[in-house]
């Protein structure tokens, strides 16, 4: 009797113990990821490993938007590449040999020596050089103006 007893109290505590609810396990797995999400970094990283074709599947799927972002940073990079040059010209600056057996326009004695130096490529230097030369117009015995080679883009550097 004592065991009959005995196995069903056994009975009736374990009949208690339920699996655990999916969203208690949920909780539980987001807790995990939370304190630890080097393990799931660590995990993503072995997937892909394991299985690159599903990187490129997606990278297929998607080869606009990822042609844009490489577009985009190949502008990126020559921007910073432009900007880069240009602190460097600005924090070193040019001292210009004037050489009065080059061409130059305006009047060889003239009070005023503007050395422009400019890019074919570019359009603000195109917009410069026209002021430059109004300035030669309206002053014409106070201004000369030789002109420099100044090449950002690589096509400038094959034209100067």
């Amino acid at each position: 009797m004592k065991k009959l007893a005995g196995m069903l109290l056994m009975c009736g505590l374990l009949s208690g113990c339920t699996a655990p609810k999916p969203e208690m396990i949920q909780e539980e797995a987001l807790k995990a990821v939370q304190e630890h999400p080097e393990i799931i970094k660590e995990q993503v990283f072995k997937a892909i490993r394991e299985n690159p074709d599903v990187v490129m599947d997606i990278l297929k799927e998607k080869n606009i938007e990822v042609l844009q972002i490489v577009e985009k940073g190949s502008r990126d990079l020559a921007e910073k590449k432009r900007d880069d040059r240009l602190k460097l010209d600005l924090a070193n600056p040019k001292n210009p040999k004037i050489d009065l057996s080059r061409p130059f326009i305006g009047n060889p004695n003239a009070p005023i020596t503007i050395v422009e130096y400019s890019d074919f490529q570019c359009f603000y230097c195109g917009k410069a050089a026209g002021i430059v030369q109004d300035l030669v117009k309206k002053y014409p015995q106070n201004i000369r103006v030789f002109f420099k080679h100044m090449p950002f883009h690589e096509m400038s550097k094959m034209e100067a």
